[in-house]
């Protein structure tokens, strides 16, 4: 099959994931409402008919032909900021260390900046 042929389904779906996708800007969603629309989908038909049925979940076959659910978010999740928040700030302050012990042995930096990597470190207890 050649590169330049596609398969609506499969655009189909990509302009359907588009829609639902809260990262993508309105105007995106609008564009693939648009495709979806000259395609012949009917994005809100098919979704108050999923609904109707009672579904809480969203399903996608994989590549082998398994059919994989998803749940859907029902706005009550919350992530614990407070543990996410201290991984990140502890991954970064082991980043910025580690940069300052790189100045000290880089050749091409000062020694008025070597001094002061020495002192970060040191105010750190990381020499």
């Amino acid at each position: 099959m050649s590169d330049n042929i596609k398969n609506p389904e499969r655009v189909a779906a990509g302009l359907k994931a588009t829609v639902h996708n809260p990262s993508v800007s309105e105007e995106a969603k609008h564009r693939a409402r648009e495709r979806l629309s000259e395609m012949g989908v009917d994005i809100e038909s098919e979704l108050s008919s999923r609904n109707a049925k009672g579904n809480s979940s969203s399903a996608a076959t994989g590549g082998s032909g398994s059919t994989v659910e998803y749940a859907l978010d029902d706005g009550n999740y919350e992530p614990s900021a407070n543990a996410s928040l201290n991984r990140d700030s502890e991954k970064t302050e082991h980043h910025r260390l580690g940069g300052y012990k790189a100045t000290l042995n880089n050749p091409r930096v000062s020694d008025a900046a070597k001094d002061h990597a020495k002192d970060v470190l040191n105010d750190n207890d990381a020499l």
